[in-house]
């Protein structure tokens, strides 16, 4: 029914630049870090060209006399290394230390039946997430190792608790070692899924119907290929850390290995480098002019500004909402009644937002909230009287959420001319605006420009054609 390929560049671009405050912010906060990191790119540009001109004096030389910068670039990539190394190291560990065997993993499981009785049926989607969400819980790890009484690290055992559920069955299933008890872990299981049954029945009335627990064993391939990835990884990044060694001294990977250890910050290693080869700021820093820090800013403004209209254009495309009046009369044939600009707080140059609402609204005679409205009623009131209806129905998909005075000012003004009036909710989703709804002799749809959602107006419309009520107009704020 509604064709959201079909846009108007002018309105995109004029919704568009009713964000004008944030496409200045934007564009402001790229005038500001733009300069720093032009000053950065030159610097690295100065360093690299000293460094190309000391490898045209021979590579022994250069190997001998290496910049600060790339100094400072290998022992910070060192670093990064030892630290990959630790991590990936301390997962095989931890892996190790939990005593499983991956190729015959110990489980103990339990299993349910999950009830819900008909008329909470649209919460067994709810329900299952609520148990899947406290199966994975830290407190349900931690509960299941201190009933055990065992000192297993509960992030690293709980990658294997696992809860599946296949149609309405539900399957807590939890590893066990030698030394561990099941039993223990059985009946704490049941315990705490009781507990949490017993929680969301409060909201949700179910039952879980026990049906059955044991113990198994099977093989792990994901903790298999696990290690091995963490195996191949480890060597690869010592191989890297063999590598990267190469062009540093003793001194400088011991550094290095101290600021993976933290013992030394990581933003120092400029300063010990230039420290060690007695290199002073200046020797590596390109002097920058004013007019240059200048056009630097301005460059990122203006990139700002255009990525921001881009990001703002993209989403107004893409956001699927009712972007003009138009939509609304050409593409679903409902009958305009009038736009009414709604009554906004003053803000700095507001005037500006206000032209651009006009040129939006093709309001060319510059009438304001009350005249708007007026021109609404009028134009309801003049087609229900020749039409012969009676009374009417003010429907929004954005019931509750809209500028309610509005709407009442609108009935009030009906109300004067004679016409029964009333304000409902969605008649998609509300059965009693539905009700009131086909108790009237027509509806009239009361939405907002780039907050109402196209696809749900057209469920409106899709519904009002099955229960064969009278969709007469629509009227629309901005």
């Amino acid at each position: 029914m509604f064709d959201v390929k079909v846009i108007s560049f002018r309105n995109m671009i004029l919704t568009v630049l009713l964000k004008w405050r944030l496409i200045v912010l934007i564009a402001l906060v790229f005038a500001v870090i733009t300069p720093p990191v032009m000053t950065r790119l030159d610097q690295w540009r100065a360093a690299k060209a000293a460094e190309e001109a000391k490898g045209d004096e021979g590579k022994d030389s250069k190997e001998e006399d290496p910049s600060p910068e790339v100094i400072e670039a290998n022992i910070s990539t060192l670093a990064d290394l030892y630290i990959q190394y630790d991590q990936i190291n301390g997962q095989l560990l931890g892996n190790e230390n939990l005593g499983f065997d991956p190729n015959m993993m110990k489980y103990v499981y339990v299993q349910y039946h999950l009830e819900v009785p008909e008329e909470n049926a649209a919460y067994i989607n709810s329900i299952k997430t609520s148990y899947n969400l406290f199966v994975k819980d830290n407190a349900f790890v931690s509960a299941l190792i201190d009933s055990e009484k065992s000192d297993i690290d509960p992030v690293l055992f709980g990658k294997y608790v696992t809860l599946t559920i296949e149609d309405m069955d539900m399957t807590v299933k939890a590893p066990y070692r030698d030394g561990m008890d099941p039993e223990v872990l059985l009946s704490s299981i049941n315990k705490l899924v009781d507990g949490r049954r017993a929680e969301i029945s409060k909201i949700n009335g179910h039952s879980l119907q026990f049906i059955g627990q044991g113990l198994s064993e099977e093989r792990n391939d994901a903790l298999i290929k696990e290690q091995g990835d963490l195996t191949n990884s480890k060597n690869n990044v010592n191989n890297q850390i063999i590598s990267a060694s190469k062009s540093l001294s003793k001194e400088q990977i011991e550094y290095a290995r101290k600021v993976a250890d933290g013992s030394v910050a990581k933003d120092s290693v400029k300063e010990y480098v230039e420290s060690s080869l007695n290199v002073t700021k200046e020797q590596v820093q390109p002097a920058r002019s004013l007019t240059t820090v200048l056009a630097n800013a301005f460059e990122g403004a203006l990139a700002g500004a255009i990525l921001a209209m881009l990001a703002l254009c993209i989403g107004y495309a893409a956001a699927g909402k009712l972007r003009s009046e138009a939509e609304l009369s050409k593409q679903a044939d409902i009958m305009p009644f009038g736009i009414v600009s709604l009554q906004r707080k003053k803000r700095f140059l507001g005037q500006v937002d206000e032209r651009i609402r006009r040129s939006l609204t093709d309001n060319r005679r510059g009438q304001n909230h009350d005249q708007q409205i007026a021109d609404v009623v009028t134009s309801i009131a003049l087609f229900t009287k020749k039409n012969e209806i009676k009374s009417i129905c003010l429907s929004s998909t954005l019931y509750g959420k809209l500028e309610d005075g509005t709407v009442h000012r609108i009935i009030e003004g009906l109300h004067s001319e004679g016409i029964s009036a009333g304000y409902v909710d969605d008649i998609t989703y509300d059965k009693n605006a539905l009700r009131s709804c086909s108790e009237t002799d027509g509806v009239i749809l009361i939405e907002q420009l780039n907050r109402s959602y196209l696809k749900d107006i057209e469920n409106d419309l899709i519904t009002s054609q099955r229960y064969g009520i009278s969709l007469i107009g629509s009227v629309v704020f901005e």
